[in-house]
């Protein structure tokens, strides 16, 4: 049974294998970016928006703790 995390991941199960360093270095500049998105997307909040606190709700916490994970895992 796959879980959301898994059904919505943009990432194969085995790792990209670059061919030269341009690979490599095009790989590395998407991969960083994917993960200041995350970053900046898991610090957004009530607080530092203009969301309002009813807007985190259990399905925005939930989401936050996926990124979290993702977050974790990429590390």
């Amino acid at each position: 049974m796959l879980t959301t995390l898994q059904t919505k991941s943009k990432f194969s199960s085995t790792p990209p294998i670059a061919s030269d360093i341009n690979e490599a270095n095009a790989l590395i500049v998407e991969l960083w970016k994917q993960l200041r998105h995350y970053e900046d997307k898991l610090k957004t909040n009530s607080a530092n928006s203009s969301k309002s606190p009813p807007s985190d709700g259990p399905k925005e916490q939930a989401e936050r703790k996926k990124l979290k994970a993702l977050m974790f895992a990429i590390r």
